[in-house]
């Protein structure tokens, strides 16, 4: 009696899609029949060149965050979507690399570097490190997790004050890096546990656009 074979579908035709179609055929040989679903009448899902004005252009993914190791960069390179290496500075660091990063409330208040926004970017890398490295507790999902970890920092500080407005200005400030995670991971919002397992190439601070 033959086994039958384990019927896999992929749903989606994009390149994460397609890049674990691939892993499951080379890992497992005849030992899986692999389906790829595309409701589109394309591949690739957001990655889509488009022609204008005698140019292409790119109308769903632009840039490549992380140099070092990553396959999609050594493609981008490989085909002159990047330009020369060494060359000039990617298109979103046209102004160079800023020590301090300017954070604007609503109303146009500045919001203090060292004593409001400064302190909260270090509590959401430090937290996100140690989510990353399998040290964070508490379970749930990374947002939750982050909130958790705002409300205490606040709490350990209620004897000093601070007040309701503070408060405010730094829940905004933590969910616009909330927004920067979702961002990075391609993600509404991960399990904790699954955070751990999210890495970036190294050099992220080189993202590049493509070019034609």
């Amino acid at each position: 009696m033959v086994a039958k074979k384990p019927r896999v579908v992929v749903v989606g035709a994009g390149i994460s899609c397609l890049t674990a179609a691939h892993r499951l055929c080379g890992a497992g040989g005849e030992e899986f029949e692999v389906a790829v679903v595309e409701a589109g009448d394309r591949v690739d899902c957001r990655i889509l060149t488009s022609e204008f004005a005698g140019h292409r252009v790119e109308m769903g993914a632009t840039w490549v965050q992380g140099v070092v190791g990553s396959p999609v960069y050594a493609l981008a390179r490989d085909a002159g979507a990047i330009g020369e290496e060494g060359g000039n500075l990617p298109y979103e660091r046209m102004d160079g690399f800023p020590d301090r990063v300017l954070t604007v409330a609503e109303g146009g208040e500045v919001v203090d570097a060292d004593t409001v926004a400064g302190p909260i970017e270090e509590l959401y890398r430090g937290m996100i490190e140690a989510a990353r490295d399998g040290e964070a507790g508490g379970g749930g999902g990374v947002e939750e997790y982050l909130r958790r970890g705002l409300r205490a920092y606040q709490a350990a500080r209620s004897a000093g004050g601070g007040g309701k407005e503070l408060e405010e200005v730094e829940e905004a400030l933590l969910a616009m890096h909330i927004n920067l995670e979702r961002t990075d991971t391609s993600a509404d919002d991960l399990d904790l546990t699954t955070e751990g397992e999210y890495r970036d190439f190294p050099n992220p601070e080189q993202a590049f656009f493509f070019c034609h």
